[in-house]
């Protein structure tokens, strides 16, 4: 579901007891949160080049809880973590209204876009053929929402972060390596003033260190 080429491989049994119990208590955190008992629209963004297991699994936690609390996701239509927490909420059978994503331009040419990407070799024919067909699906099933923008450039993505937060009652961040563009997000909903649950992944040195933060 993401590029996997340089995920994060744990090299002692001890490391891999230690992320899961933070998996399984960060599970919890976010089932048990004083969200809100309204349903609320909550946009969650996150990296895309590396997603190492750790995050992958918070991801899918995060989204299951969600999911079945009866709230709405809304995501940028990326791959890595935008990939990941959609097809579990289209594999968790989310309703029509559950899932919105936005997109910086037409459908048609995002798509072609990542496909240059791929002859290009900056990501694989498989992950731009897996995106485009979760996008298919989703505008089918669910709500796409594609922003006027005629190519896909960093200026037009961080716009595409501003849609997906003004579309949004609070942000769930999954950063990897301080990724800018998520940066961008968080910075942008808390000038918002938008709850923020953000939690932060570092795999230089090898080992993840996650860390929660609750607003």
């Amino acid at each position: 579901m993401s590029d996997n080429s340089a995920k994060y491989r744990p090299t002692h049994i001890f490391a891999v007891a230690v992320e899961m119990r933070r998996a399984r208590l960060f599970a919890k955190k976010s089932q048990a949160a004083p969200i809100n008992h309204t349903r609320q629209n909550i946009a969650i963004s996150g990296s895309w080049r590396n997603v190492p297991p750790l995050t992958e699994y918070d991801v899918i936690q995060y989204t299951r809880w969600l999911i079945l609390s009866g709230h709405t996701l809304v995501t940028g239509g990326a791959l890595g973590v935008d990939f990941i927490t959609t097809q579990e909420a289209i594999r968790l059978g989310a309703k029509k209204d559950q899932i919105e994503v936005l997109l910086p331009t037409p459908l048609d040419v995002y798509l072609a876009h990542y496909r240059a990407r791929a002859d290009e070799g900056v990501i694989t024919h498989q992950q731009a053929e897996a995106l485009a067909t979760q996008l298919t699906h989703v505008n089918a099933h669910y709500r796409l929402f594609c922003l006027n923008f005629t190519e896909c450039t960093p200026a037009t993505y961080y716009a595409r972060n501003t849609a997906v937060l003004e579309a949004a009652t609070r942000l769930a961040a999954f950063q990897v390596d301080g990724s800018q563009g998520v940066q961008d997000a968080i910075d942008k909903a808390r000038a918002m003033e938008l709850p923020v649950t953000l939690k932060t992944y570092k795999t230089r040195p090898a080992r993840t260190e996650p860390v929660l933060i609750e607003e």
